[in-house]
């Protein structure tokens, strides 16, 4: 069955975060993603130590944009959703 959700923006939810990089963590029967930016020199440098075999830097700076605690039934919806999505993108990318 599908019903239409309508949920009112919050305080910082009406414009869309760029994010580069995710993490899932259990907590205790929740399941915590952080979702952030990390930043663009430290990116590079983790790719440039891949390609030429050197060691990456212990550490890059990013700043969290969004971290959320979700039971598992609702990670289960979200994961659902999203390979949703991505199937139907790989499906338009092919055509």
């Amino acid at each position: 069955m599908q019903v239409g959700i309508r949920l009112a923006p919050g305080e910082q939810s009406t414009q869309p975060m760029f994010c580069n990089f995710s993490g899932v963590t259990n907590a205790g029967g929740l399941l915590l993603l952080e979702f952030g930016f990390l930043e663009p020199g430290g990116l590079h440098a983790i790719t440039q130590a891949a390609r030429t075999g050197g060691n990456p830097p212990d550490s890059i700076g990013g700043q969290r944009i969004c971290r959320l605690a979700l039971p598992p039934d609702t990670a289960a919806q979200l994961a659902q959703q999203l390979n949703g999505l991505l199937a139907s993108a790989a499906k338009a990318k092919q055509s």
